[in-house]
Formats: C-alpha cells, structure tokens, sequence
C-alpha cells in the first residue's frame, strides 16, 4: 500500500504578531544605526585628539626651537660683555681672541663655548692656542696637590642655627681666631651667635666620617659683613667643645691677585650639608666685575662660603650661589626655558654660571673699616690683614 502523503501545515500571521515583528526590526535597525553612529563619533573625536597631540607636539617643538635661539643670543651677548667689561688690559680684539683660545681648550663651558666658537674670523682673529695657555692645566706638582689638601683642612661645614632656620654653608679660617663665608650664611651677628662651625667632616680611607670638632663662633669678640661686598668674618673659640685647638686646622690667605679669564679654578666645600669634597680645576672662570666673579664649577646649596682657589691655589674669591638665566625682558627662567614668577612656585631654575665675589673688594672694605673697630677688635682684624 502507497503511504498518504500530507501537506505542510501553513502558517498564517495575525496582524497584530505581523506588527510585533516589524516593530522589533524597526528597533533592532535603530539601535544598530546608534551604535555605528557611536563608533564613528568616537573614531573622529580619536582622531581629533591625535590632530591636537601633534599640533600641541609641533608647537611645543616651535617654542623649544624659539627659546633655544634666544638663550644662544643671549650667550653671544654675555660672551661680547666679558669683552666690554672684564678684562683690565688689551683691546677688544684681543680680549675676544684669548676668549676663543680658553674655549678651543674647554676652559669655558656651555653655553659661552658655544657662543664664542661662533662668532666668525672677523670677530676672532686666529691665534696660537698654545702660545696663550701654555702646558695644560690638568699637570700639577705632587707639591701643588699637598699644599691643596693641607688648605683644605681650614674648611669647614657651617652649622646655621637662627631663630627661624637651620641651615648649612661653608666657611674656612683666614687666621687663627677668625673665620670667613658668604653674607648670606651669617648675615648678623644674633645668626653667628647660635651657630657653630665643624671642622674634620669628611670621609676617610675606611668609608665613614672622621672625628669632627665643632666650635663656637665669638662674635662679641669680632663681627662684620657686607652684602655689597657678598663676606662676612666672625671670631671662632680657641678651643672646640670636644677640647681640640683652633690653631690644629690651620687658615687661608687672602690673595687681591688679579683676575684672568679663563684660569682654571678649583672649590673646597660642603655640598648640601654633607661631606667635605674637593672640586679639582673643575671650571673656569667666565667673566669678572669689581666685586664679582662667574665661572662654571660644581656646587650645591651648603657650598655657599666655600674658598675659590685660582691654579697658583690662592683664595680669590668667596663662593656664594648661581647665575639664573633670563629671558629678553629680565625673568629668570625654569629648566625648561619659560618665564618664572610669583604663581610658579618652587621648581628648577636654569643655571647659567655660578657667582662668587672677589676676594680683592672684600680686602679694601675691611681695610677702610678697620680703622672704626675697638682696639680689640684691630688687633684680630689685623692679623689677618698683615698676612
């Protein structure tokens, strides 16, 4: 027997199951059409902020590219000043000639090499580098670095205890009952009073700190400082409050030998407090005023009153901070080479030298006021001054 075959049943939408299905394509469509739209919302506004990456990229490049032409102009400037202003002797052709013979040998350091080597032959004659300086200033005598460690012994870590701050700076005898630093370390007499000077805080051959002997300053006994003049000399105790003489660190001479651009210098500090370090010929100085000098060397703040040492390793100069660099209109400016002021707060400021004054403008106000001290006090004052 054949098997019957049946039809497929069909089905038959109601219209109201009709216009629930369309109602859900409908909705299905719109959210689909929302999210394309979203997607391309956001791949514009990606692409919006790439655009403004680069524009703000390219512009900060611009600035960058601006600020370092300026800072080059301005090293020009400061370079054609040291020409104008610096130099007692020789004429500006000469003075500028034995410029670029320190700045061949790296005597001068950035950005004033840079400067100097660009200016063209017109402005800088050619001459005999090694007629000018002569041996190299990295030779030195085992006699030269003996005399170099024994005058290191006179320096000493400054311990500034005022009513509002406690510090630290540098200071060094200048004879055997006085002690000498930059102003601003002791600007007065109530600021020397609570504080004390150490001598020995350096690191030994074994890797820790020698015995230290601190002493008190006396400056009842003698006092006097002069912002302009960026000293101040106080009176030490004779004995340490660990019982050690005074007389044990030895002291310095002050020298009014002249001032030469380009000599190599070298520094004996206390950097940011902490040990005793010796900077050996690590700069040279860039450019010289009556009663200041710029050069490039290491330093850190605590390295204020530290003895700046010509190549002969004679005190010329008292060290006391940096040279901000600064823009067109006067504004110190940050590393980054933009303008500071009062909303900036505290950041980096660019450097473009360090500053120290002149051991000779300190020796003619001390010598002009030693005749107002009481009869004590000359006597002090005086030993030194003899020297």
């Amino acid at each position: 027997m054949e098997e019957s075959k049946t039809a497929p049943a069909k089905v038959h939408l109601t219209p109201q199951f009709a216009t629930l299905v369309g109602a859900l394509l409908a909705l299905v469509g719109a959210l689909v059409g929302h999210y394309v739209s979203q997607i391309n919302t956001m791949t514009t506004a990606a692409k919006d902020v790439d655009v403004k990456k680069l524009e703000v990229a390219n512009a900060y490049k611009l600035e960058k590219a601006k600020h370092e032409h300026q800072v080059e102009l301005e090293a020009q400037k400061f370079v054609r000043d040291i020409i104008a202003k610096t130099l007692e002797k020789g004429t500006a052709e000469e003075q500028t000639r034995n410029l670029k013979a320190y700045a061949k040998i790296n005597l001068i350091g950035k950005p004033y090499k840079e400067a100097l080597l660009s200016l063209t032959d017109q402005e800088l004659p050619s001459i005999d580098v090694e007629k000018i300086v002569g041996k190299s200033s990295d030779n030195l005598n085992p006699h030269e670095l003996d005399r170099l460690l024994r005058s290191s012994r006179a320096v000493g870590r400054v311990l500034v205890r005022g009513n509002s701050h406690a510090a630290m700076g540098t200071g060094f005898l200048i004879s055997d009952r006085v002690l000498m630093t930059v102003y601003h370390v002791l600007p007065n007499k109530e600021t020397a009073q609570h504080s004390s000077v150490q001598f020995g805080y350096e690191r030994t051959e074994a890797g820790g700190v020698g015995a230290q002997d601190e002493f008190a300053f006396d400056p009842q006994a003698l006092f006097m400082s002069s912002e302009e003049f960026g000293y101040t000399i106080v009176a030490v105790q004779p004995l340490s409050k660990q019982g050690s003489p005074l007389t044990r660190f030895g002291s310095l001479v002050l020298s009014p030998g002249k001032v030469v651009i380009g000599t190599t210098i070298s520094i004996v500090h206390h950097p940011k407090g902490e040990e005793k370090k010796i900077v050996f010929r690590g700069g040279s100085i860039m450019a010289a005023t009556a009663n200041v000098l710029h050069y490039g060397i290491f330093t850190e703040p605590g390295s204020g009153g530290a003895p700046v040492f010509n190549d002969q390793f004679e005190v010329i100069a008292v060290h006391s901070g940096f040279v901000p660099a600064k823009d067109k209109d006067g504004r110190a400016l940050d590393a980054k080479g933009a303008p500071i002021d009062e909303t900036t707060g505290l950041i980096a400021i660019r450097k473009t030298a360090k500053e120290g004054y002149q051991i000779t403008g300190m020796l003619r106000h001390l010598t002009a006021a030693s005749g107002r001290l009481p009869p004590a006090q000359q006597v002090l004052l005086k030993s030194l001054l003899s020297r």
